[in-house]
This record gives structure tokens, sequence and C-alpha cells, in this order.
């Protein structure tokens, strides 16, 4: 697989034991290249409510037309995140 080509993964984890407060619980794992830059969104539900995240992986610098071209994706995720005020 090419490096820069864009991959999608969809991962559902159907149930997962309870966990602490601020602890952490591997659900599954996906393959990258390190060297890669990618843009991850994340939705989850826990007790019937929608949490959604995103995270950027690779080194930065990170292109700035690549990362405006990603705020619509996360803008996608959650209603309340304003992609066009972003850098004002």
């Amino acid at each position: 697989m090419d490096p820069k080509t864009p991959v999608a993964h969809t991962q559902k984890a159907v149930y997962a034991p309870p966990v602490k407060a601020n602890a952490n619980l591997e659900v599954g794992a996906i393959p990258v290249f390190h060297s890669g830059k990618r843009l991850f969104l994340m939705e989850w539900t826990a007790n019937g409510k929608r949490y959604v995240n995103h995270y950027l992986q690779g080194m930065p610098p990170f292109s700035l037309a690549q990362y405006k071209s990603w705020l619509s994706k996360i803008a996608a995720l959650q209603n309340d995140f304003d992609a066009a005020s972003v850098g004002k």
C-alpha cells in the first residue's frame, strides 16, 4: 500500500467491558504507515449519548491546505463545530 494513498477504516466495537474514568481500553487496531499524515475521525456512543473526536497522525508540520480540506470532515461529525471560524 502506498503511504500517500488515503485509506478509510471502520471498526465497530459491539461490546466493551466497563472502564474506569481516565483509563484506556484498546478495542482494535488500525494498520498505518507512521511516515504518513492522516486524519482519524472517531465516533462512539456511551450510555446512549453520541461523542465524536478527531486525531491528526503524522509528524508536523502539516500542510495548511490539507488541514483546511480536513476541516469540513471534522465539522460533519459535530453540528456545533464551525470550520469556517477556524483561524479567525
